[in-house]
Parts: C-alpha cells; structure tokens; sequence
C-alpha cells in the first residue's frame, strides 16, 4: 500500500496509446498540403511566364510597325479597353481603324486623330482633304507618303478612318 491509502496492485496501468487522428481531420491536412504545394507551383510557373512574356514585349516593341508604334504613343491617356473599342490595329500591323466621337456615337477625341495622323506625317493636302468632308461625301479616298486612307463622316456617328501602309 502506498501513503496516500492507494493499493498500487488495484491500480490498473492504463496502456498508452499513441493518439490516432480521425481519418477526415488527415485528409483535411492532405488537402491543405496539396493546395499550398499547388499554390507554390503556380507561382513559379507565373512568375517565370512573366519574366518571359518580359522578354518577349521587349523585343517586339523593337519591331512594332509605324502604326504600331503611333497607337502606343497616342494611346497612353486612355485604357486599353475603351481604347481598343475604337482604334483597332490590323493585318499585322499593317492597318488601323479609326472610330471618331459623333453626336450620338463615342469615340476618340480629335485631340488624339490628331496625335495619330501627325505621328504619321499625314500631309497637309490630306487633312484638308478629311478636314473638309461631309456625310453627303460619302466615303472618300486618299492618302500621304507610305499611306492609303478610306474614310466617311456623318455629324451624329463621327468618322470611320481606315489608314493602311503602302507596300513597300
């Protein structure tokens, strides 16, 4: 018998066990696991597409097209979104499609026809020539040193200018 009254031959030793987690609770923590290492994974993998889509902006800005290069210059104050709604580039590079603001129509501003008709050099002869169209016009045809024009106006719709580079 010990001091405190207890018999030590009554106590029972109870066996130690290790714990067992339930089988939920480890396929919660596998998950968890999982979803980190995947989270790691993608992380790495976009971050090394970015470096490389880095790369590969930097050598084609080197190689934009005139009308290319225009449109990022005259395009810096105005999402690319909106942007792109009205001042699309096409036949790779090649091509640009102007949509004006009209009455009634959204489009860009003539602050910014400008900025791109001036980046191209347009001649004096050929924006007199836009300058002085009418709806009743209809489309009209023209062009500057490098360039072909196609455009029409009409006060509530504004102008469609389509602008491609001559064939060298």
């Amino acid at each position: 018998m010990s001091d405190n009254g207890i018999d030590v031959n009554d106590v029972q030793m109870e066996e130690r066990h290790p714990r067992q987690l339930p089988t939920r609770t480890i396929l919660l923590i596998l998950g968890t696991l999982v979803l980190v290492v995947a989270a790691v994974v993608v992380g790495i993998s976009n971050r090394a597409a970015t470096t490389s889509t880095d790369d590969a902006t930097t050598v084609t800005e080197q190689d934009l097209t005139p009308l290319e290069q225009v449109d990022a210059q005259c395009q810096s104050s105005a999402t690319d979104n909106w942007w792109r709604q009205h001042v699309l580039i096409g036949d790779e590079g090649r091509t640009m499609i102007i949509e004006t603001e009209g009455e009634e129509e959204d489009g860009i501003g003539w602050d910014k026809l400008m900025c791109i008709v001036n980046g191209l050099e347009a001649s004096d002869s050929w924006l007199a020539q836009f300058g002085a169209t009418r709806a009743l016009d209809g489309t009209q045809h023209g062009g500057w040193d490098g360039y072909s024009a196609t455009w029409s106006y009409h006060p509530r719709s504004g102008a469609t200018l389509v602008i491609e580079e001559d064939a060298s």
